[in-house]
């Protein structure tokens, strides 16, 4: 069972995206130990969730203080451990009391149980080693005047309210030097007073009273508290030295020690890899990003972040780089391929088209043989018509001499008739 915690930080850039896994992260557990997540509103709903309320917490702040608001860090996370049985209505109902105690506004909650390590037991079995918790995403400004409740001291205008009832109080009081006993009894008041005042600070008794606070709402064993006051109020030993807390990303780095990669298995990976490229023909860009994932992974390594299973997913990078060399071999000969179809065709195409060539130039030698056939036709018809129309003429002369002897024939034939005649007549005259 682990310990109740609660650590807040500012929130990170993406952070509203990781806790809904818009974002995967590259340190996940396996899948198939992953236990599914909660979450109450996407990323996306956050988002506009802190616009709105900031913009209503910027107007009241102008109206209440008359100048613009100058807050920027006033979205908070809280990383809140939890054991296997807590589910997401046990941290928003934290969420809730917390958000009573501070001001705050919750703008998102999540609950992660895919992260953690893995060991293998004796039998050499892969077991899981959960590491539950929760994100709650704090919205720190007051909505009703805008001021920011995230602080590790008061207002200067919260300061300057208890020192005024300070004075009026203790009209002799003497603030003094720096380090002095008088300055010592002054800053003593200004303690009592601001307790007296509960004035919401996020110093270290108040953020050992939100611990406190999480283990009894989550019904968890709490941790050893460090801060006397907290101590006493709960009636345990007071830890004189207590073990500084890590942030969320400190505690991830300490539950991945056992998994980081050496400088030499490291060289060896990059090795094969280099390897593995030349043999599928890599090119100067591949290489060049090989070495830049050779440098981004020899930074996590020398700032421990650099465990097997993201060098596995780094290293994911060279298999793609091989599938695109592959990809790029079978294009270039599909290229290839379709190049040379291209310039058999063209080479036909050059074939044809001196085919095409002579047909033309034979063409353009029957047309212009045609064109003078034609240009001559005219003088030829002329040429034909005149001795058409003199064959004619000389036909007709022809038939009017032969008519002209045709007629002369005849009338001496007529003649040489009537001659007998007279003839035939003088011999009947003698026999008579």
């Amino acid at each position: 069972m682990a310990k109740s915690s609660i650590n807040f930080a500012k929130a990170s850039a993406g952070g509203l995206q990781h806790n809904d896994r818009t974002i995967v992260p590259n340190y996940l557990l396996q899948e198939e130990f992953r236990l599914e997540n909660e979450y109450d509103i996407s990323a996306q709903e956050a988002e506009k969730k802190i616009q709105n309320l900031y913009s209503a917490a910027k107007d009241n702040y102008q109206e209440k203080f008359g100048q613009k608001l100058q807050s920027k860090s006033y979205i908070w996370e809280a990383v809140i451990n939890l054991n296997k049985e807590h589910i997401l209505e046990d941290v928003q109902r934290l969420t809730k009391e917390i958000e009573k105690e501070t001001g705050f506004t919750s703008v998102q909650v999540a609950i992660h149980r895919d992260e953690g390590r893995v060991e293998k037991s004796k039998d050499g079995e892969i077991i899981p080693i959960y590491n539950l918790h929760a994100h709650v995403t704090f919205f720190t400004l007051d909505k009703e005047t805008g001021i920011n409740l995230y602080r590790k001291d008061i207002t200067p205008a919260q300061r300057n309210e208890i020192e005024k009832e300070i004075f009026d109080k203790h009209p002799n009081i003497n603030k003094g030097e720096a380090g002095s006993e008088e300055r010592k009894k002054f800053n003593k008041l200004v303690r009592e007073k601001k307790e007296s005042k509960n004035f919401k600070v996020m110093d270290t008794k108040r953020l050992s009273q939100l611990q406190t606070l999480t283990a009894k709402s989550l019904g968890m064993t709490r941790g050893k508290v460090s801060v006397k006051e907290e101590a006493e109020r709960l009636g345990v030993e007071h830890d004189k030295n207590p073990t500084k807390r890590l942030e969320h990303k400190q505690y991830k780095q300490v539950q991945q020690q056992k998994e980081l990669i050496k400088a030499k298995d490291l060289k060896e990976e990059l090795k094969k890899a280099r390897e593995s490229l030349k043999d599928q023909g890599a090119k100067r860009e591949d290489y060049a990003k090989l070495e830049k994932l050779n440098k981004e992974l020899q930074k996590e390594r020398k700032e421990k972040m650099l465990t097997k299973e993201n060098l596995t997913l780094a290293l994911k990078e060279v298999t793609e780089l091989k599938s695109n060399i592959n990809e790029t071999a079978t294009k270039n000969i599909e290229i290839k391929k379709d190049f040379n179809n291209t310039k058999d065709q063209l080479q036909k195409l050059n074939e044809n088209h001196e085919n095409l060539k002579k047909e033309h130039i034979e063409l353009k030698e029957k047309y212009e043989n045609l064109k003078e056939f034609i240009k001559e036709i005219p003088k030829k018809l002329l040429e034909n018509a005149k001795n058409t129309y003199q064959e004619i003429i000389h036909k007709i002369d022809t038939f009017h001499k032969k008519d002209k002897n045709t007629n002369k024939i005849q009338k001496l034939e007529d003649l040489y008739k009537k001659q007998e005649q007279l003839k035939n007549q003088q011999e009947r005259g003698k026999n008579l």
